[in-house]
């Protein structure tokens, strides 16, 4: 096997796994595509959210039972939908609206930061870190009774995560939490609302021409499906039993420190 389709394989390893932990694995991704493959930060932000297609598929599969009743109502158009598919649908629509021209800024300025963008993703590392150590005050309440403003906000969260460092999982599940959704429905309101998130994003990756659909990332994106698929049940209660800020915090410090000492040896 050739050593590039293995850095690709690993890479692809690497989205399964960390995909379903308050980690950010595209801040992960970003910074291991950058060093697997001497890549700049410019083609691993597109690549990162190329990967997440594989585990979007994963979550379908294992969500499969809630995708399907959402789909059946969706066909039956009914009169009052319920909240679960009200919720999607407008935290869907916020992520794209905050999330796109994100991207597109995040694009263009990759190009041109070089180290700093990996300053960047230090920063958003340690802030994902401490925004799990924010503790809920309020009632609980389950996923059938999230409100409006829980999806805005939700929405607005899953967007920001289009920012390399932020954790998707991480920011969307704290704020439902906070906004008193109990943890377990929390969770599966996050692995469900990023599928179509996930999915849009690969899309429009492809059809802008950031990535091209070799047989690499082909490959990587079959095994960030496989392992997403074989490792997201254990790894989902594990993050409900971990606090992983006492792990990222650490990463982005170190991210930084890794930029100050090469920004010291230039």
């Amino acid at each position: 096997m050739e050593v590039r389709v293995l850095e690709y394989i690993v890479l692809g390893a690497i989205q399964g796994i960390t995909e379903w932990l308050p980690v950010s694995s595209e801040g992960i991704i970003t910074v291991a595509y950058s060093e697997l493959l001497a890549a700049p930060v410019s083609d691993a932000i597109p690549y990162a959210l190329w990967l997440h297609a594989g585990t979007a598929m994963s979550a379908i599969v294992s969500f499969k039972s809630q995708i399907v009743k959402l789909m059946r109502e969706v066909v039956s158009i009914p009169k009052k939908p319920s909240n679960i598919l009200v919720f999607l649908l407008i935290s869907t629509v916020i992520s794209g609206l905050v999330g796109l021209p994100l991207f597109i800024m995040i694009d263009k300025l990759s190009e041109s930061v070089g180290l700093s963008a990996m300053v960047l993703v230090g920063i958003l590392m340690i802030a994902t870190g401490a925004i799990q150590f924010v503790k809920p005050t309020l009632p609980k309440q389950t996923s059938d009774q999230t409100p409006v403003l829980d999806a805005l906000l939700a929405g607005f969260a899953q967007g920001l995560s289009v920012l390399p460092g932020l954790s998707r999982s991480g920011l969307t599940i704290s704020v439902l939490v906070l906004r008193k959704v109990d943890k377990q429905s929390a969770i599966t309101l996050s692995f469900i609302m990023s599928i179509p998130a996930s999915l849009a994003a690969s899309t429009y990756i492809i059809l802008s021409d950031k990535v091209d659909v070799s047989t690499e990332h082909i490959v990587a994106g079959l095994v960030a499906f496989i392992f997403g698929l074989i490792t997201i049940q254990g790894l989902v209660k594990i993050a409900s039993r971990i606090n992983f800020g006492m792990f990222v915090i650490p990463i982005g410090i170190l991210m930084l420190a890794g930029a100050a000492w090469e920004w010291i040896g230039t």
